[in-house]
């Protein structure tokens, strides 16, 4: 496309008609003006101008071209008058004539003068009908291609404006970056307006693209209908928080409504500004659909059974389309140690002493402090559909963190969250943890999630490595007592019932309350059921047994060498039980009810590079979970 931006003509009009231009003018305007009423003038005055030319030829013609100056060649010319000069130059070596062009700023060749010959000759020649013949040649033939590539470009543009008319609307939109960000000044949303196709919104018309009100029910434009929580967002600075390394926003523009769902969630249609966002995960910072964790300037209080909190995480469940692994093998952990709990405990005050009722009867229930997380020290969770800057980004979990009330910490005076966030040899419990020059958890194999207190946290590292290096060094069961082994062995269950390949030797969180004794906890669980942990491979439900799982972890390893039959025995209490097939069944068939196919379908076109959309459902679970529970039966029969 020409550039237009040093043109002389630029401003519509200003090729005046009241005025009879010079021949260069016209040249110019021909070339370079953007608006046909200039173009059109310079072509009428150039017709004039060649007019009054014709009729001079002869004895009237008044153009002057005698040799103002003769070169050897057209490097004398150049080096004398690098910038130009006006008249004719004639150059020996050639017998060509130069001029210089103004508009274009260069020495430019006007063609053969006469025949090569000594300067002497030159100044003979007849230079009055020379001159005339070979300029108005080159006016000719000039004005003829001018002529001929503006009425190519005029019929083009007639095309282009008659389609512009019929086929576009102008309209406003929010314009975007070149990686597809909405583009925002800090306050608002930068928008211009574009051509956008027409649509035809009675169906009717034959080659016009449908307006969507005319071909069905559209998922994105009834949100409210689906029964979910909708939490809307807005800062254009979000698509710039790619990984724990991008920090976090302040100051965050957010609505949120759950006034019309479904869901055991309490009911809440507010907007405000949260206190921050940032991306949250490891691995999962990778896929373009992130997990975020929010902060509310205050407490909320989303589930009843959670209480209120001001920070809480909304996961992208990336590689499981069916928002049911993570979620459901959260619940599974917390059935397994619901079964633990009892009323059997009395309840004491803050002095010691028993409580009672007005009848004196001592109160009980269960106070032991692994037991009071809102889900035994797991993650909850309930589907949400999220919004960020006026996009629908597509369908969510909002859980719980890994925060002080995951676990029901926050009194004591040495608590603490760790979670294996890399698989290492002191996640497998073959070596100890790495320190860093403080002597804290360096984040290389354990990362602390929480702590009572953050500036004084070395004693972690120490309690931690007290611990693993007990395992390594455990012959006997008495050998093991700063790990909780009722706990270790739920988690080994789990593991092999879900098939947790991720979380054998990472993404478990080790808990403890009094800094001495330590807790497993399930965390993180999207690679179960047959899922590998990228979502693109399914596994066999006959691959990882007892002596593969064996294995994979030297604690667990530990546990089948030590406590085989406490093994066995607890798999036959929860085989009989939470892990009976047919309750399996009916609890995560009632945990999929909670999410519209129509939402899960909406994320596939959404994020097209989802993995697994094919495999990742309810029935492909239920049918490897029934596999998989008859290979460990027979299993758990050979310790």
């Amino acid at each position: 496309m020409a550039d237009y931006s040093n043109s002389r003509w630029k401003e519509r009009g200003s090729f005046s008609k009241d005025i009879l231009h010079s021949y260069q003018d016209i040249v110019d305007a021909i070339r370079t003006a953007p608006y046909g009423i200039d173009t059109r003038e310079a072509m009428a005055q150039m017709l004039m101008f060649l007019y009054s030319t014709v009729q001079s030829i002869g004895d009237n013609f008044s153009i002057d071209m005698s040799p103002t100056d003769t070169f050897e060649n057209v490097t004398k010319l150049k080096e004398k008058y690098p910038n130009g000069q006006q008249g004719v130059f004639v150059v020996q070596d050639t017998g060509h004539w130069y001029f210089w062009s103004e508009l274009d700023e260069v020495w430019k060749d006007g063609g053969s003068y006469q025949t090569p010959a000594p300067i002497d000759d030159i100044r003979k020649v007849d230079v009055k009908a020379t001159q005339n013949s070979i300029k108005l040649k080159a006016l000719l033939d000039n004005f003829t291609q001018e002529v001929d590539e503006r009425k190519k470009i005029d019929a083009d543009l007639i095309d282009k404006v008659a389609s512009y008319l019929t086929a576009l609307d102008l309209k406003e939109v929010r314009l975007r970056d070149e990686q597809n960000q909405l583009l925002w000044d800090g306050n608002n949303y930068v928008t211009g307006n574009v051509y956008l196709p027409k649509t035809d919104k009675t169906g009717l018309e034959e080659g016009v693209p449908a307006d969507s009100s005319t071909v069905g029910y559209t998922f994105i434009g009834h949100l409210e209908e689906y029964g979910l929580p909708i939490l809307k967002i807005d800062n254009g600075m979000i698509s710039y928080l790619v990984n724990k390394q991008s920090g976090k926003l302040t100051d965050v523009n957010y609505s949120y409504n759950s006034s019309k769902n479904s869901i055991s969630v309490n009911s809440i249609l507010e907007n405000g500004m949260l206190s921050e966002i940032k991306v949250q995960g490891s691995s999962s910072v990778l896929y373009p659909k992130k997990n975020y964790t929010i902060k509310f300037k205050d407490n909320k209080c989303l589930k009843p059974e959670w209480g209120y909190h001001k920070k809480y995480v909304i996961k992208a469940d990336w590689i499981d389309p069916s928002h049911l692994r993570n979620e459901f093998g959260a619940y599974i952990w917390y059935l397994l140690r619901k079964r633990k709990m009892t009323s059997d405990y009395e309840l004491q005050n803050n002095n010691g002493e028993t409580l009672s009722d007005n009848s004196g009867n001592s109160l009980s229930g269960e106070t032991r402090v692994n037991f009071l997380g809102p889900r035994c020290g797991a993650i909850d969770s309930f589907p949400i559909l999220v919004v960020i800057n006026g996009v629908y980004h597509g369908l969510y979990s909002l859980t719980i963190p890994k925060d002080d009330w995951m676990a029901g910490m926050g009194s004591g005076t040495k608590e603490a969250i760790v979670s294996a966030g890399k698989p290492s040899k002191a996640t497998r419990f073959e070596s100890l943890a790495t320190l860093d020059s403080k002597g804290n958890l360096s984040g290389d194999d354990f990362e602390v999630e929480y702590v009572t207190d953050e500036d004084n946290q070395s004693w972690v590292a120490t309690s931690l490595n007290n611990m693993i290096q007990e395992i390594m060094d455990a012959d006997s069961k008495d050998d093991i007592t700063l790990l909780d082994v009722d706990s270790a062995i739920n988690y080994l269950i789990f593991c092999l019932y879900a098939e947790n390949t991720d979380g054998f030797a990472k993404n478990f969180l080790l808990d403890t309350w009094d800094g001495n004794k330590w807790f497993v906890t399930a965390y993180d669980m999207d690679g179960t059921f047959g899922m590998m942990f990228d979502g693109k491979v399914m596994l066999s439900p006959w691959d990882y047994g007892i002596n593969q799982i064996r294995k994979t972890n030297k604690l667990f390893d530990k546990l089948i060498k030590l406590f085989s039959q406490e093994i066995k025995d607890e798999w036959d209490k929860l085989h009989n039980s939470y892990l009976n097939e047919s309750i399996i069944y009916y609890l995560i068939s009632n945990k999929a009810k909670d999410i519209p196919q129509a939402a899960i379908d909406a994320d596939r076109t959404r994020w097209p590079g989802l993995p697994g959309t094919t495999m990742n459902n309810l029935n492909q679970i239920l049918q490897w979970i029934s596999t998989r529970t008859q290979f460990l039966q027979n299993e758990f029969n050979t310790i």
